[in-house]
């Protein structure tokens, strides 16, 4: 799994649009992925919303048969729940909120209006 960012979104904790992509090659920093949304993990943290998309990497043969949030195992659902539970506990005054998953339509509007958010603060068309 790789962790980045969608291009272009602007989120409501002022940051662009998180998301993790399934995907069996390795990746490296600055590279773009062309991937399909199946799914988000609604959760807060000290600066508000900060939902994280789960894609799949369009083409990518281990994965490609992942199109629903349901299509993914349930044990990986809960540990990447897990993490984002835990991975600001140490930091000082931060933490997390953890609500839940939604499907792919939920992700598909996030998207959509993070995309918007963007085009709307920073004049891009």
């Amino acid at each position: 799994m790789a962790y980045g960012l969608i291009p272009r979104t602007f989120y409501e904790d002022g940051d662009p649009l998180d998301a993790m992509v399934l995907i069996s090659e390795p990746t490296f920093p600055g590279c773009v992925v062309e991937a399909r949304p199946i799914g988000v993990l609604e959760m807060s943290d000290e600066k508000g919303q900060d939902d994280k998309i789960l894609t799949v990497a369009c083409g990518d043969p281990r994965n490609n048969q992942y199109l629903e949030l349901e299509d993914i195992p349930q044990h990986l659902l809960d540990e990447i729940s897990e993490f984002f539970k835990t991975y600001k506990r140490l930091e000082e005054k931060k933490g997390t909120n953890v609500i839940g998953w939604q499907g792919r339509a939920r992700a598909t509007e996030i998207v959509a209006d993070s995309l918007t958010m963007f085009r709307n603060k920073f004049g891009y068309k």
